[in-house]
């Protein structure tokens, strides 16, 4: 108690003693790193700063607490810096502000903290009952996350940014299991943005190297540095000028976002992308339209293509085996959910072709209207509820009548219609009015 009241008064006098000198702010640094040649007069230099600051302020390094790091000093020369500054002696690696803080090169073993901590967070999460495109938001927002800090500091090893892409990978397609072989689209296509067909979800070799280039580009854009000092002859500020050229040779400027875009795998633009990434849209529908879309569900045509012997059937009509054209056009029950939507108005007459229905809604379906959007999200519902249904008959036994399908997908919608904010026009009212979702009239004004 004697010490604490002694340590009370003294941070009273010196608060009171700069309130007089007219200092209003000030920072106090729990972790605080200096840096030194491994020279004892360099050294001296420093325990003399440091007593001076202790001195004026009151504020002395906790010699229990306080460590000397070195690197490549010679053993008389530790001896001689030890007696000078009388603290103990560290080693590295040591984590300082939650990386490690080390005089070599990163390795595997020194991510280890980094692996954990993905894993950790994955086996906390209950999801058991999320769907993909639950996964895949948390991978987005929270897992993908978790590395940007140390890729920001650290070029990572490559094994590693490949375990933690493996976790990530076996998170979407399996929860909690790292299996192999469930993976319905492969990491790179994963890895495209929305409008190339991918998820839009980033690689982790790439990020770390965009993000790396931040401190170069901060290096060589700095005329004062002393890094750059000697090592870049120069002419004059005005004839010497650092820019950021993109990867179709035009001057951009520099961003980490840019360098990303430079630096990533490139695939054509899809022509189908609006058809399933909207702001309005219902995300596990969209998942399961953007799977079909790019041919990725495990339909029994594919299974048939791997040469298995089972015999295989539509679980519909148990004609021909399933595919995804089979399932919405031509098996005669789910036809008959498509015939329902389009006798309302909705969805594009077949013509024949999966790829050329999805090229004729791509192109129809443009534009921010009411009618639009549920043109979309019919489309979504439909793929996705005969999809369910189809794996409920195949794998569970059991089974909905096909008004039970169609009345849960008009449920869908209805819940969606509902919560949107549009504009009270009489053409929107009489669209959601199908829906049996109603806004109030506007009021007539006096």
């Amino acid at each position: 108690m004697i010490k604490r009241r002694i340590a009370e008064e003294g941070n009273f006098r010196y608060h009171l003693k700069c309130a007089k000198q007219g200092i209003t702010h000030l920072s106090f640094a729990d972790d605080l790193f200096l840096f030194s040649a491994a020279d004892p007069n360099s050294v001296q230099v420093l325990k003399d700063s440091l007593d001076e600051f202790g001195r004026c302020s009151g504020l002395w390094p906790n010699k229990d607490k306080s460590n000397i790091y070195f690197g490549n000093v010679a053993p008389a020369d530790k001896s001689l810096i030890h007696s000078i500054l009388e603290f103990n002696v560290g080693s590295l690696p040591v984590r300082y502000l939650g990386v490690p803080l080390i005089s070599s090169r990163l390795w595997v073993n020194d991510c280890r903290p980094l692996i954990q901590k993905v894993r950790d967070k994955i086996e906390s999460w209950e999801n058991k009952w999320l769907n993909y495109a639950g996964r895949v938001q948390l991978d987005t927002s929270v897992l993908l996350s978790l590395q940007v800090y140390w890729s920001s500091i650290f070029l990572l090893p490559i094994s590693v940014t490949k375990q933690i892409e493996k976790l990530i990978r076996s998170f979407i397609w399996s929860g909690r299991d790292v299996a192999k072989g469930k993976a319905k689209v492969a990491w790179k296509d994963v890895c495209l943005p929305k409008q190339e067909g991918g998820l839009g979800l980033k690689s982790l070799r790439c990020w770390n190297k965009a993000l790396m280039s931040y401190h170069v580009w901060n290096i060589v854009s700095d005329k004062s540095s002393l890094w750059l000092q000697g090592v870049v002859p120069r002419l004059s500020d005005e004839l010497d000028r650092v820019v950021w050229i993109s990867r179709q040779g035009r001057q951009k400027a520099f961003s980490v976002n840019q360098v990303w875009d430079d630096l990533r795998a490139t695939a054509p633009i899809v022509e189908w992308c609006g058809l399933i990434w909207y702001s309005k849209s219902i995300p596990k529908h969209c998942f399961t339209l953007w799977l079909a879309i790019r041919n990725r569900l495990l339909t029994q045509d594919r299974l048939k293509s791997w040469q298995i012997q089972d015999r295989v059937a539509c679980s519909f009509c148990d004609s021909v085996p399933d595919s995804v054209p089979h399932l919405l056009f031509e098996c005669v029950f789910c036809s008959q959910i498509l015939l329902e939507f389009q006798r309302r108005g909705y969805l594009l007459l077949y013509q024949g072709k999966w790829d050329n229905f999805i090229h004729n809604s791509a192109a129809s379906w443009r534009g921010k209207s009411v009618h639009v959007l549920i043109n979309k999200l019919v489309l979504a519902a439909v793929v996705f509820h005969i999809w369910q249904e189809r794996n409920r008959r195949l794998f569970q036994q059991k089974r909905k009548h096909v008004w039970q399908i169609i009345a849960e997908i008009v449920d869908d919608i209805r819940r969606k219609l509902q919560g949107l904010l549009v504009v009270n026009s009489l053409r929107v009212r009489e669209e959601l009015s199908r829906w049996d979702v109603f806004i109030e009239r506007p009021s007539i004004q006096n």
